[in-house]
């Protein structure tokens, strides 16, 4: 049976309105009218250039009636035709070549996660100097700022993860006056830790020097990008995998023709501080571990597989 398309109309959506019904008997009369004027002129017997004129007019007047009664017609059916639905006729296989015409597909998701530990972090500290003199303030702030680096060098730490921020001041006033009584500066000390060890080591320095505050520590992987490749490597293998099972398991091939992939997160799990657990006396110290946060790398992604069936 051949697929073909038609348009369904229903005689109620093209019934006569009542500007087509108007227009109609305006026509009627028309024709009534042209010919009371024919018999009368027949009558009178008119000259030959008075009956060209005559007949002219009345072609003109008939000519503008009947293309307001065209328009009046069509703008009477076009609502019915423009609201006409089409409708798909042939068999059911036709239809489904029609509206799918691609071939047998299946999607599989893949999904993988890798839990590793983050190996470094990036440790602020804050030095910061007073004194009457903007200058003496500065001074000391720099060599207070350069004990501390040696001090962390010696310990083992690479001078290339020290790194010494601009400086900032203040100055303050007094209570009762507008006069600077003395300057406060301020300069970020940035170290780059990789163990537990060398954090507890600028931890100690911000308990030694009162001038030193430990304001913030953000823990890292230092391969955090060959992580990510090697989990949405595991997810794709995943995918791969398990449309192996079902090929062996069902008795058909599956062909990869296309993939989307949909998630990439990173979820930090960070860990208590031995700190905190020792501040609480019916709490046990945990035992001292070379790393930080734990991180996890979750990944997944879809691929399509058109379904090739064996020959026999």
């Amino acid at each position: 049976m051949p697929v073909w398309f038609k348009m369904s109309v229903k005689e109620a959506d093209i019934a006569p309105s009542r500007e087509f019904n108007i227009e109609f008997s305006k026509l009627l009369q028309l024709e009534n009218r042209l010919s009371n004027y024919a018999q009368r002129f027949n009558k009178c017997s008119p000259e030959k250039s008075m009956s060209a004129q005559f007949n002219n007019r009345l072609f003109r007047v008939f000519a503008l009636y009947l293309r307001r009664f065209a328009l009046v017609a069509f703008m009477a059916c076009f609502p019915a035709i423009a609201s006409a639905q089409a409708q798909l006729s042939g068999t059911q296989e036709e239809i489904r070549e029609i509206v799918f015409p691609r071939p047998d597909q299946v999607s599989i998701e893949g999904k993988a996660t890798l839990t590793t530990f983050k190996d470094s972090a990036q440790v602020e500290l804050i030095v910061t100097t007073e004194s009457r003199s903007l200058e003496t303030a500065m001074r000391d702030n720099q060599a207070l700022r350069s004990r501390l680096a040696q001090r962390f060098i010696d310990a083992g730490i690479n001078a290339n993860s020290i790194n010494n921020a601009k400086f900032s001041s203040s100055p303050k006033k007094g209570f009762l006056s507008q006069k600077t009584n003395s300057f406060e500066v301020g300069a970020k000390l940035q170290v780059t830790v990789a163990s537990e060890a060398e954090l507890q080591l600028l931890a100690a320095a911000a308990d030694q020097y009162e001038e030193v505050e430990l304001v913030s520590t953000e823990f890292e992987h230092s391969k955090e990008k060959e992580l990510e490749k090697q989990v949405r490597e595991l997810a794709v293998k995943d995918a791969l995998d398990q449309a192996a099972f079902y090929s062996q398991t069902l008795g058909f091939a599956l062909k990869p023709v296309n993939f989307y992939p949909q998630t990439l997160t990173r979820n930090s799990r960070p860990q208590l501080l031995m700190s905190r657990a020792m501040a609480m006396d019916e709490i046990a110290a945990p035992a001292s571990m070379d790393n930080f946060d734990e991180i996890e790398f979750d990944a997944s992604v879809t691929v399509v597989f058109e379904i090739v069936q064996n020959e026999k």
